[in-house]
């Protein structure tokens, strides 16, 4: 900042030396005609000496627009070091898909749920180690040390791992080293921004000049630029207003020591801005060497924030969600006077100028406000002046009593109120948390300025969740889904009876209106101060006697009235009861479908399931809840969402010991069969009991079965194999009849029983380990990155593992699915890989039998993953292959190909990748691996009508098998290219021996053109008359 004097004061300091300009272009806030400026700086060429305070909402926005590799690896560390098991827990629960979802989501719901804990000053219960004890002592080398780093960790919610702990160790034992700083390592730190960190102090505590003594050189500005003069004294009283301004923009309060801080930076040359004298402010009064728990909150916290452990703030151990939080509560804490004499004051309305005009007003210290030219009132004990702009240069009083009124009518306060509440509104933990993150500077931005950044994140969080260009759009969604996510929240603890309001089929059966009666019965309720029970609670023994009466004959009622006395008949019972409704039969019934329908509908209501009913156009508030219901049960669960929950079941099944083989076996073959049953939306059942057979598992079977074979004359049973007379290994009811020769609805209760004893250990086993996966596919490689970006495919947590096993183990996929393959199946498989290789002639007929090929190998998988001894280690590889299958259909799109091939009795797979040029033409690459081949690399260009190309293999032996089919591979392109009139000449085709080729280098690419001049068809016929040479 620039330290500004009027021109009819001399400045006995500054000489003027004409020197090269420095030109600042930035426009300044105040500029004043016939003023110069002084600037005591350290450097002429650093143009941060004139740096304004933190990042603007522009660049704040950029920063989080970018999608660049090194934006995605920071959200990985973040997701890999500070997901908690808690945290992964409650995702599931919500409803997400962990996997499937974009790193950066995946952080964001994070932060949500930290940022609840937070609010909510919840201690994170039963938190899940991943290290275990021995392991963390001999680390850390103490018990006591081990102890507090534990307790640091859950305090913040961050995951005790092997990595974290050991950085968090190297980090303190830095730490204890840390000394007083020296003046020159002072001036080091305040010249470089450097915030006081333990790596940051260890580094400017050996990297710093020694000399740290005063260094008195400044800068002056007129309209030509920056000039140089050197200077001895300073006339310390004629700078003291401007160094007291800097103070107060710096949120500091203006005393004997902050302003020895101010001329300790004048003296040692370093700018004295805001920025500056904060930063050398928080380096003054901070004490070293600090205890072990200072150092391992510092530790805890950063990492909690994505950082390394060595990047703990010792100034502020605080984590940035503990700043976010804190935020919201000192703005809730302003009052409006606070703002009224602040704008009174021509102070900017700044969070900390706020908070200093309060504390002001607490002590009794607030100046009388004055009169002036802006917008301020002049009071007194019998009169309050209103200003002289806005009554014509006359002065006009009003009566005391209404001074408050007046002041609050002028449109600067209105306008700084309202900018207040809209913080307050819109304002949250997580929003914070990302600005604290991007460096911005909350205390010190203007209210103004500070509404329209929540405003600019709003939207893009608006964007980023639903998928929406249109802002304003965007913006509907998401207050939409706030909404809905509000009301269903609120529905279990509103009054039961609300489910005697309604019937099912009634047109407002909605979940807008169930709130509104069911809030206006609450009100009633809490009105006559009497007590209710709530819908998701069980009934209260403190409710009315008339109530209780009905109560106790519940289940004689029910009897006489013929009904099964079950729970949900009871609570018919009792909310009929609530609305002083008939006793009859209809009326249970009637009710109880009602209750049921609300009830599975807000159970399905995860935030998941929310966001994806808005995404899909669809207002989940005013849908009648039969409509809704069914919707929810329609959104499809993609494979790897399916694949997963069967994992966990078997995973449960594998660690359970209390059930024997024959039972695990039953349990697979029930699962299966139940899943047939969700697959035809329940329709078996339906068509047995229009039968009237007996509703038995074998007979639920037979008509799923039947179901499959609709519009043929026969049942197919176990005994029957007229249609598809191929083994396709146990049936499922085999399965069942295995572990249940009789009462099976007995048997599979006792086994549940049984599972359930071990159930909650047992999930945090299986979620300790998906965590871990979690953590895993995070290390890949940046290359791994870049494919996925260049590819345009979301950085998620299954691509990440997809695309390093389809980057560095070439082939496997296929290798394994040839495996899984049954020989009922292969026929069909090779087909579909043969049906490819031919359709490769142009990129339609290319991709149509692509994913005609992946439909094929999704069945074979279908038919693995429910066959008989399988357990959760094979489960877990099929999981892979899905993950690989599905990236590997999405890049097929963007014409990058898994072609799977068998190359002299091996399979593996060609990485095919076609490329459009505009100014080259087109290109063609294709690599693959082998033990006969090694690595191998070939590139195909067409330029200027004319085909080239060479073949790189990284062994001799393969280098000398593709010399051998050198001859043929021309041949077969001269006669591709002669049958066409104007298509391209054939060059020359080489091959070389590298032993250092490297296939994921190779493959990395130029931007594509889809202008490209070259016919997409003579690509795809060069790609494919290579695969036939090579695999022949």
């Amino acid at each position: 900042m620039k330290i500004t004097f009027d021109n009819n004061n001399t400045n006995q300091n500054v000489d003027k030396v004409t020197t090269t300009p420095y030109r600042d272009t930035r426009t300044e806030k105040t500029a004043q005609a016939g003023a110069f400026a002084l600037d005591i700086s350290g450097t002429v060429m650093d143009n941060t000496a004139y740096k304004g305070q933190g990042k603007t909402a522009e660049e704040v926005m950029q920063d989080a627009g970018q999608t660049d590799v090194a934006v995605q690896r920071d959200y990985m560390t973040v997701m890999s070091n500070t997901m908690s098991e808690e945290d992964y827990n409650r995702m599931m629960k919500d409803g997400c898909q962990v996997g499937d979802m974009d790193i950066e989501e995946v952080v964001t719901i994070v932060d949500k749920i930290k940022a609840e804990l937070i609010k909510g000053g919840t201690q994170v219960a039963g938190y899940t180690d991943q290290i275990d004890a021995d392991t963390l002592r001999e680390i850390t080398g103490s018990e006591a040390f081990a102890g507090e780093l534990r307790r640091q960790f859950e305090k913040h919610d961050i995951p005790l791992t092997e990595e974290n702990v050991r950085n968090a160790k190297k980090a303190y034992d830095k730490a204890t080293e840390l000394r007083e700083l020296s003046d020159g390592a002072a001036k080091y730190m305040v010249e470089n921004q450097m915030d006081p960190t333990i790596d940051n102090l260890y580094r400017a505590g050996y990297s710093s000049t020694a000399d740290g003594s005063r260094q008195g050189r400044g800068y002056y500005a007129d309209s030509a630029g920056y000039y140089a003069r050197k200077a001895e004294d300073f006339n310390w009283q004629q700078l003291r207003p401007q160094m007291e301004k800097v103070l107060e923009e710096a949120g500091l309060e203006v005393n004997d020591k902050t302003l020895e801080d101010a001329r300790w930076l004048i003296e040692k040359g370093i700018p004295l801005t805001p920025e500056s004298v904060a930063a050398f402010y928080r380096l003054d009064t901070l004490t070293l060497p600090q205890d072990e728990r200072q150092i391992l909150s510092a530790v805890a916290a950063a990492i909690a924030d994505g950082k390394s452990a060595g990047a703990a703030n010792l100034a502020d151990g605080r984590s940035n969600l503990e700043k976010a939080a804190e935020y919201i509560e000192r703005f809730d804490k302003i009052t409006d006077e606070a703002v009224d004499q602040t704008v009174a004051a021509g102070k900017d309305v700044t969070l900390a100028n706020l908070e200093k005009t309060a504390e002001e007003i607490a002590g009794g210290d607030a100046p009388a406000t004055t009169d002036s030219a802006q917008d301020t009132i002049q009071s007194d004990n019998t009169t309050a002046k209103i200003p002289a702009n806005q009554s014509d240069n006359a002065t006009a009083e009003i009566p005391a009593n209404q001074s408050d009124n007046a002041t609050a009518e002028i449109p600067a306060n209105i306008t700084a109120r309202r900018q207040l509440e809209e913080i307050r509104l819109m304002m949250t933990v997580e929003v914070n948390r990302k600005l604290i993150g991007s460096g911005y500077a909350i205390d010190t931005t203007e209210l103004e300025e500070l509404v329209n950044t929540l405003r600019q994140l709003e939207e893009r969080q608006g964007r980023l969740l639903f998928g929406e260009t249109d802002t304003e759009k965007a913006a509907e969604k998401a207050a939409l889904y706030n909404e809905t996510r509000s009301k269903v929240e609120e529905l279990p603890y509103l009054p039961v009876a609300i489910a005697g309001r309604f019937r099912i089929t009634d047109e407002d059966f909605t979940l807008n209106q169930v709130h509104i009666s069911g809030t206006a019965l609450r009100n009633q309720y809490d009105e006559a101060k009497e007590r209710y029970e709530t819908w998701m609670t069980t009934t209260r023994s403190d409710l009315g006697d008339s109530i209780q009466k009905a109560f106790r004959n519940v289940d004689s009622i029910l009897e006489d009235l013929g009904m099964e006395i079950s729970e949900e008949n009871r609570r018919a019972i009792r909310i009929l009861g609530y609305n002083r409704m008939e006793l009859s039969r209809e009326n249970v019934e009637t009710v109880r479908a009602t209750d049921m329908e609300l009830q599975r509908v807000v159970d399905k209501m995860t935030p998941a399931a929310v966001l994806q009913t808005i995404r899909d156009g669809k207002n989940p508030l005013e849908m009648t809840l039969p409509e809704l219901d069914a919707y929810l049960d329609s959104i499809p669960y993609g494979k790897e969402q399916e694949i997963e929950k069967f994992s966990r079941f078997l995973y449960k099944l594998d660690k359970n010991k209390a059930i024997t083989e024959e039972e695990r076996t039953a349990y697979i073959g029930i699962y299966r069969m139940l899943r047939q049953f969700e697959k035809t939306d329940n329709a078996g059942i339906g068509a047995l009991i229009n039968t009237g057979a007996e509703v038995s598992f074998k007979n639920m079977l037979s008509a799923v079965r039947s179901q499959k074979r609709a519009g043929m004359d026969f049942m197919v049973d176990d005994a029957f194999a007229g249609v598809e007379a191929v083994e396709k290994g146990i049936s499922i009811t085999k399965q069942i009849e295995t572990g249940f020769p009789k009462f099976y609805r007995d048997i599979v209760g006792n086994i549940a029983d049984r599972m359930a004893k071990q159930d909650a250990a047992t999930q945090k086993e299986y979620q300790s380990e998906q965590m871990q996966e979690c953590r895993k596919a995070c290390e890949v490689e940046d290359s791994v990155v870049e494919e996925l970006l260049h590819n345009k495919q979301p950085v998620t947590i299954n691509n990440l593992a997809a695309a390093n096993m389809l980057m560095h183990s070439r082939g496997a996929v296929y290798k394994k699915l040839d495996e899984y393959t049954t020989p009922g199946s292969r026929d069909k498989v090779k087909q579909a890989l043969s049906h490819l290789q031919e359709a490769l002639t142009d990129k339609e007929s290319a991709q149509d039998a692509y994913e005609e090929m992946q439909q094929v190998y999704e069945e074979v998988l279908e038919e693995a993953r429910y066959s008989p001894g399988i357990n959760y280690v094979d489960l877990k590889m099929m999981q892979s292959c899905y993950k690989q299958l599905a990236l590997a259909g999405n890049l097929a799109k963007e014409e990058n190909y898994q072609i799977p091939v068998e190359i002299n009795g091996e399979t593996t797979a060609i990485h095919l990748r076609v490329l459009h040029d505009k100014a080259e033409g087109g290109k063609v690459k294709a690599t693959f691996e082998t033990e006969e081949y090694g690595r191998v690399a070939a590139e195909f260009s067409v330029r200027g009508g004319r085909v080239s190309g060479y073949i790189a293999c990284s062994t001799p032996e393969g280098t000398e098998a593709v010399q051998e089919k050198h001859e043929s591979l021309q041949h077969s392109l001269q006669k591709l290219f002669a049958g066409q009139k104007e298509g391209p000449e054939l060059g020359s085709i080489g091959v070389v021996h590298s032993s250092d080729l490297d296939l994921n280098a190779f493959e990395a690419e130029e931007m594509q053109d889809e202008a490209a001049p070259v016919q997409t068809a003579d690509l795809y016929q060069i790609a494919k008359t290579f695969i036939t040479v090579i695999t022949a």
